[in-house]
């Protein structure tokens, strides 16, 4: 019973100390806050443009100040004297896991994507998929267009196509024709050209007969003229050619229509839109949208824009934790980097930032997201399992050599003592060399307690104070091993 209220008496006197140093600290803090204050306004006071202060405030702000540094001067002279301890968060310094990693948001989608789309001018007669039915390529129909509309235009097209091919055949074969008989023309007027001449120049027929038959030549010569032929054929007009030309055209894609009429799926995967109804025009789809949207959530991708200042850091390979409101809070999916593009491209929104597409595949196969959502991906630049890891909070910048610093807690509390004890101890600054660092932790190369007696517990500051001096006497309450506790 006494040693009970022994225990009590202290447990009372060490939570009293407590209570008395906390006061102190927040006057502390609150007399810092008010000192930051004055000289923020004395700081403004000299810049151009800012009203003047008269004379007397100016000696009331500096008389201010000098008290205010008194106080705190006497403060912490009253902590060393014993008057009072300063309550401090602390830890036991443990081993566990820690990564390095850069988060990048992007969206979710399918490994591929296909978008279906049709130019026909027809009416859609019957839609047989809906938006998450699993479809195979090459086998499930997805819609028809109506065939009875595409096959009247199919067999106008063919009409139109052999009436063009007959006429140029009739048309040849009617010039070729007249062609003969042009040449046969030239020749008869040729030869009663030359015996109308020849009887001219003997005296046996007169001038006049004589330009008779020239004239005959003259017209026969001009009608061959109008033929283009080769080696005695009549080369068709090119016009005809044309029409020829321009009905197959017609024709093929009437044909190609026709065949289209019956839409198959192009991939294996899942509808994902649906953006038509049976009796819509099948190229008629309202904001030039698809008429339904295919992919493959077999395997899911995030597309991510990497900055051109951190891309040195990924490479293909490197693991991704994902995250997203989908899958709930603390939970997680796991990826890898697949891919970075070879070029970059210009960031937007006015920045002249480089980011390069980089591709991430989602590892698991009964993955919780979903494709079109945003997710976060976390890419693990570098990690280490079983080193020490405090909160990066507790390291500090030594001012004198700009090495890192740590503050331990020397106390005389054993490894028995229970966590959540209110105890004391001393402050000791040592150095310590740090390697990988999160978001909200930092590695310790080598642990800063070795140097010490071995009575000493791995207990330090979970937050770095430089204006408390080593020696200085604080109290905590005893941590748990290998956690943090304020």
């Amino acid at each position: 019973m006494e040693n009970d209220k022994d225990l009590k008496k202290e447990t009372e006197n060490v939570e009293e100390q407590e209570a008395s140093g906390q006061e102190i600290q927040e006057a502390s803090r609150q007399e810092e806050q008010e000192l930051d204050q004055q000289i923020k306004e004395l700081m403004e006071e000299g810049k151009p443009g800012s009203p003047k202060k008269k004379g007397k405030r100016k000696r009331r702000i500096i008389i201010g100040i000098a008290i205010v540094l008194i106080l705190l001067i006497l403060a912490k002279l009253l902590l060393f004297s014993g008057g009072g301890t300063v309550s401090v968060d602390s830890g036991i310094i443990s081993r566990g896991y820690i990564a390095d990693t850069l988060s990048i948001t992007g969206p979710v989608e399918g490994t591929d994507s296909v978008d279906v789309t049709s130019n026909i001018h027809a009416k859609i007669t019957s839609l047989n998929v809906k938006e998450g039915d699993r479809v195979v390529a090459g086998e499930t129909v997805l819609l028809e267009i109506d065939p009875e509309e595409l096959q009247s235009k199919y067999d106008l097209a063919r009409s139109n196509y052999d009436l063009a091919v007959s006429d140029k055949d009739t048309q040849t074969r009617n010039a070729q024709l007249s062609y003969d008989k042009a040449l046969q023309d030239l020749s008869t007027a040729r030869d009663q050209y030359n015996r109308t001449k020849a009887l001219y120049d003997s005296g046996n027929a007169s001038r006049v007969e004589l330009e008779t038959a020239q004239a005959a030549l003259n017209d026969a010569e001009r009608a061959l003229g109008a033929y283009e032929a080769e080696d005695g054929k009549v080369i068709p007009d090119e016009s005809l050619d044309i029409k020829i030309q321009s009905a197959k055209l017609e024709l093929d894609a009437a044909e190609k229509n026709l065949q289209n009429a019956t839409i198959l799926a192009p991939i294996t995967g899942t509808v994902t839109r649906v953006n038509t109804k049976v009796g819509q025009f099948a190229d008629d789809i309202e904001n030039s949208a698809p008429i339904l949207t295919i992919e493959n959530l077999d395997q899911l991708n995030m597309e991510i824009k990497v900055s051109e200042y951190s891309i040195g850091q990924v490479h293909p390979g490197q693991k991704v934790i994902i995250t997203a409101d989908i899958l709930g809070e603390g939970n997680s999916e796991s990826g890898v980097i697949e891919s970075i593009s070879p070029t970059g491209e210009e960031k937007g929104g006015g920045s002249t930032e480089r980011v390069i597409p980089t591709k991430i595949r989602v590892t698991e196969e009964d993955s919780g997201l979903m494709a079109g959502i945003t997710a976060r991906a976390q890419i693990i630049l570098e990690e280490k399992e079983d080193t020490l890891v405090v909160p990066i909070s507790a390291v500090g910048t030594d001012p004198a050599t700009g090495q890192s610093v740590m503050q331990l807690i020397l106390s005389s509390a054993g490894t028995d003592t229970a966590p959540g004890t209110p105890v004391t101890g001393t402050i000791q600054t040592v150095t310590v060399e740090t390697g990988i660092e999160s978001d909200i932790d930092v590695e310790i190369l080598e642990d800063p307690t070795l140097v010490y007696d071995v009575d000493y517990q791995p207990i330090y500051m979970t937050s770095y104070q430089p204006a408390y001096a080593d020696g200085m006497e604080v109290s905590f309450i005893m941590p748990a091993t290998g956690t943090d506790h304020e």
